[in-house]
């Protein structure tokens, strides 16, 4: 299990879906330790990321091979996700790849 930032954190994340559900780059926020050792790993592959979301009641679950396009405002972004790491609640991690637009 990843440890995902709280609610709070993610909310303020300048990227959106069309949907104006936030999504936080890892690269945005400080690195906890154990996300640290697993990008300085040799399991860790440089062109993914992971970014943390959540989802309101009812709401589906980004899954697997869904392609998202995130904007915020200025620029925009598509990724693929790869993995996903569900947290209590209706927060999530995703381990992403960005696709060129």
């Amino acid at each position: 299990m990843i440890p995902i930032p709280r609610r709070n954190i993610i909310e303020k994340s300048t990227w959106h879906d069309s949907d104006g559900h936030p999504w936080l780059f890892q690269s945005d926020f400080p690195e906890p330790p154990s996300i640290q050792r697993w990008r300085l790993s040799n399991g860790w592959d440089e062109q993914r990321e992971l970014v943390y979301t959540y989802v309101g009641r009812g709401l589906a679950w980004p899954r697997v091979d869904d392609d998202i396009v995130l904007s915020n405002g200025t620029l925009t972004c598509k990724i693929n996700i790869i993995a996903t790491y569900p947290a209590s609640g209706f927060r999530m991690g995703a381990l992403v790849e960005r696709i060129r637009l």
